[in-house]
């Protein structure tokens, strides 16, 4: 585990995602009489959502340290999810995670395989890194985790969240896919509030029903 751990963060010296400090908007769509009133239906609307499927580019920056990698992550019901983290240049897979009922498993590139009850304190012990995968099931696609305190959220005139601030972390919305109340996140900048933990994701693909 340890060998493709050191060989997963040299990758970091040759890939870089761009990041956008402002806030960019796909063509225009019909915009709600109530910012407020289109932001509460897209969390209930969002919170029915049976299945999702997101393809994108991750980067972690911690002290000084970065860790890209492509994401594949199949999210149903509750904490049942799969998810392949992959090389970010051939996709090949890194780790392989699987939550269940049962709890999470973690299988390397070695083959090993790890388990656990938290997903993220395995990803942090196995792999070095940090993924708020409690609170990124909702914020990858716009919207406050139930699971938390209620979120600081600043909208945007569609009742789309520029910023969301919850659970220690400020997530900022600088790109939708689309103009409309429903439209998902194609950039979203996660940062932590106090250990400076920095997590770019961009969105290449989005499925759901």
């Amino acid at each position: 585990m340890k060998k493709w751990i050191v060989y997963f963060q040299l990758l970091a010296l040759s890939f870089f995602i761009v990041g956008c400090s402002t806030t960019t908007q796909k063509p225009s769509a019909a915009k709600p009489a109530n910012k407020e009133a289109a932001w509460q239906k897209r969390q209930s609307s969002f919170q029915q959502t049976k299945e999702w499927r997101l393809q994108a580019k991750v980067a972690i920056s911690h002290k000084g340290e970065n860790w890209p990698f492509r994401l594949s992550w199949l999210q149903r019901q509750g904490d049942d999810y799969e998810m392949n983290i992959k090389h970010p240049l051939t996709e090949s897979v890194l780790a392989y995670l699987k939550s269940d009922a049962s709890g999470v498993m973690l299988k390397g590139q070695d083959g090993k395989v790890y388990r656990d009850r938290d997903a993220e304190a395995l990803l942090k012990r196995q792999m070095k890194v940090t993924l708020p995968l409690k609170g990124m099931k909702y914020w990858a696609r716009g919207i406050a985790s139930p699971d938390y305190p209620a979120a600081k959220a600043s909208l945007d005139e569609y009742g789309r969240p520029l910023t969301l601030i919850q659970a220690g972390w400020k997530i900022d919305y600088p790109l939708y896919e689309a103009g409309g109340s429903n439209a998902l996140p194609e950039k979203i900048i996660l940062n932590h509030t106090t250990d400076g933990t920095r997590i770019k994701v961009i969105a290449k693909d989005w499925q759901v029903r």
